[in-house]
């Protein structure tokens, strides 16, 4: 659902055709205003130019004036310290939620405690896959025979798999939340579901083009490659293009070519290196995708981006060579997730 917002006009032209004050969608009022042509009227619609660990409030409900935090019970998993990308989104989500004055318990099987869901004002559902047959019962009591309020926060395409058990799931969610329009879309005519489309959760300060590295032209950089998923669309692109040197991160040989090469994957840190030493960031999967970290770390890093519409986070529509945009959009999307939170919180206290 697009969002729209009020805008005083800066720029004469447009103060003459549409007068002070007009509305648009909160997009383009945060590129207008970046150029100078409007200004955004209400502050809270304006993301933090500073970095996120300056940022200290971005709810309206300022942790300052809460009583009490508001206790969130937060269910995944893997542990909060295991290497993936759905884990490293929901760590920043959660350290954003803590700083906006919630207080987010994370909630795994080897630390799964059911009072603690119940005593909970709002479950956040993040991935229900590795919990046991009693405790998924427990989960389930919480939720339904307790009506605990709870949010889905989906980050993949698994849900569709087992359809009765989910479309169960995201219609009695307070609210279901998606990381882009095609994830929704995916969702809503597979099982009927609806919701937010908020982008990944990625800490911005730690992509950026790195200094002292050189990009080298007509290189590209093929991330993420395994051997669950197949990759015809990228075999394709590689054999169809010799004149680019493509370097796989990879355990294995399943991207062959002469203009190939394969390196075993890196640590997560040392990526902005590689997004800084190639031309291209290619990403072309055969299956859908819900949003892919990759495109957006490798486009803050300044790569040009090759991917297709498999890849959730390309039916945002976006520009992704304005790196300054979406820097702001993904600064600004964890603090959207906890607006939202903010506002079910607040109605279900005042009911």
């Amino acid at each position: 659902m697009t969002r729209i917002v009020a805008v005083e006009n800066i720029d004469e032209a447009l103060r003459r055709t549409y007068g002070t004050r007009m509305r648009i969608s909160r997009d383009k009022a945060l590129l207008g205003e970046r150029k100078g042509k409007w200004r955004i009227i209400d502050p809270a619609e304006r993301p933090s130019t500073r970095s996120a660990a300056e940022v200290k409030v971005a709810t309206g409900a300022k942790e300052a004036k809460r009583v009490r935090k508001a206790r969130i019970s937060w269910v995944q998993d893997n542990e909060v310290d295991w290497r993936g990308g759905a884990e490293f989104s929901a760590r920043h989500v959660v350290e954003v939620g803590e700083r906006c004055g919630f207080h987010v318990e994370p909630m795994t099987p080897s630390s799964f405690r059911a009072d603690a869901m119940a005593n909970a004002e709002l479950v956040v559902l993040n991935n229900l896959w590795h919990f046991s047959g009693e405790q998924m019962r427990a989960i389930l009591a919480v939720l339904f025979e307790m009506r605990v309020p709870y949010v889905k926060y989906e980050h993949d395409h698994r849900e569709l798999t087992r359809p009765e058990f989910s479309r169960r799931l995201f219609e009695r969610a307070v609210m279901n939340v998606f990381l882009s329009p095609v994830h929704r879309e995916n969702h809503r005519d597979g099982i009927g579901a609806a919701g937010e489309c908020i982008p990944l959760a990625i800490d911005v300060n730690a992509y950026r083009p790195v200094p002292g590295i050189q990009r080298v032209p007509g290189t590209a950089l093929v991330s993420n490659v395994r051997t669950i998923k197949t990759w015809d669309r990228l075999k394709e692109y590689v054999f169809g293009h010799p004149e680019i040197t493509f370097t796989v991160l990879a355990t294995n040989g399943i991207i062959q070519g002469k203009n190939v090469k394969t390196i075993p994957p890196v640590l997560p840190e040392k990526m902005p290196e590689l997004y800084s030493a190639h031309e291209y960031l290619v990403h072309l999967p055969d299956a859908w995708c819900a949003g892919e970290r990759v495109i957006f770390e490798a486009a803050l890093c300044g790569a040009k981006i090759i991917a297709n519409e498999k890849v959730g986070h390309m039916s945002w529509g976006w520009d992704l060579a304005d790196t300054e945009a979406l820097r702001e959009r993904l600064i600004d999307a964890p603090y959207e997730f906890w607006r939202l939170v903010d506002g079910i919180v607040a109605k279900r206290a005042a009911a």
